[in-house]
């Protein structure tokens, strides 16, 4: 059985670590230390 991620995946994977590189990770110190999180930006 393979086990590879098909072609899509790996561009949906990529196309997700970029966007919580450049938009999440950022923030996460200053959203935990408040008890907050965007669910209506992030979604």
């Amino acid at each position: 059985m393979d086990f590879s991620w098909t072609k899509e995946q790996e561009i949906l994977r990529k196309t997700v670590r970029e966007f919580a590189t450049k938009k999440l990770l950022p923030n996460l110190s200053e959203w935990d230390k408040n008890h907050y999180f965007p669910y209506k930006e992030a979604l």
